[in-house]
């Protein structure tokens, strides 16, 4: 049986044109709004809305594996967007079990693993992401010598995130067609992309023992990619890259500096008032004394 993947994912990895032919599905990609941050986090609104979904008991999930212990996920849900100089893929696998050790380019698909397949003129491009002990692992170009299997390192040009939080696995990609090995049609609206997205699943020990993909019938994944369009409309107009705001320090209520200047103004203003007064009495008995002075005048 594990003789059998290892040949289908040959046959899958050394996709030439008469691979994408047959009973293509058309899905849409529209174009970045605003590029997505590439942390291995899908922040509410970042990639809009899921161009596959699978689900292991759908019709559209071709499974195979060669070891019981292997597990399959709930589901896969995958993202794709682009503008004039790159193509962004992300996926999400939800899942009770992940393992990937491997942390070698040449050995990154042994454990639990994306593959994508970009069908390019003369050739497929092939971009396996992966989680293992020490961080994000990308890689592509299957080496076609000997078994098909061994991997090259990925061009510095493509960049990678993954993060398992919980029950889920996310997997971010940027991808610069400049830097692909076989030219792909250029992004830009109206445009089509043929592609296959593959899961790749690891058993108990640690290697590939399982994988899962996309056919819409359950048959002859290899005849069945998916045709992407590529469209002018926004991918995700509604995200906006926000910052942490900073920390906040809560301190003791100080008595305001201005206390003071008010308590002597209202000391200045009743000092006034008796003073008042008191030029009002004194005014009064002067003027009774005027008036005695002057009655005994009289008489």
């Amino acid at each position: 049986m594990k003789k059998r993947i290892v040949a289908m994912a040959a046959a899958l990895l050394l996709c030439g044109a008469q691979a994408f032919c047959a009973q293509a599905q058309m899905r849409q990609a529209g174009r970045v709004h605003t590029p997505p941050m590439l942390d291995g986090v899908l922040a509410p609104d970042e990639w809009g809305t899921p161009l596959l979904t699978l689900y292991p008991d759908s019709g559209e999930a071709y499974l195979e594996r060669s070891d019981p212990s292997v597990e399959w996920p709930q589901q896969m849900c995958a993202y794709m967007m682009w503008d004039d100089g790159a193509l962004y893929a992300a996926v999400t696998v939800t899942g009770a079990v992940h393992r990937n050790t491997q942390t070698q380019p040449g050995t990154c698909w042994d454990g639990d693993a994306v593959l994508l397949s970009l069908q390019g003129e003369g050739g497929c491009n092939r971009l396996c992401c992966a989680w293992g002990q020490d961080g994000t692992v990308l890689c592509g170009a299957f080496d076609r010598a000997q078994d098909g299997q061994s991997i090259a390192g990925a061009s510095a040009a493509h960049t990678a995130a993954v993060t398992r939080q919980g029950n889920v696995t996310t997997y971010e990609m940027r991808i610069d067609p400049a830097a692909l090995t076989y030219p792909i049609p250029a992004l830009q609206a109206d445009g089509e992309l043929a592609l296959q997205w593959t899961l790749y699943l690891s058993e108990a020990g640690g290697r590939c023992g399982g994988m899962m993909l996309y056919t819409p019938d359950g048959q002859a994944p290899a005849q069945t990619p998916l045709l992407l369009a590529l469209t002018g409309e926004p991918a995700n107009p509604s995200f906006v890259i926000t910052t942490a705001a900073p920390p906040t320090t809560t301190t003791q209520p100080t008595a305001p500096t201005t206390a003071p200047a008010a308590a002597a103004g209202w000391m200045t203003e009743q000092t006034a008032g008796w003073l008042s007064i008191g030029l009002a009495v004194a005014g009064a008995a002067l003027l009774i004394a005027v008036l005695v002075l002057w009655l005994r005048q009289k008489k």
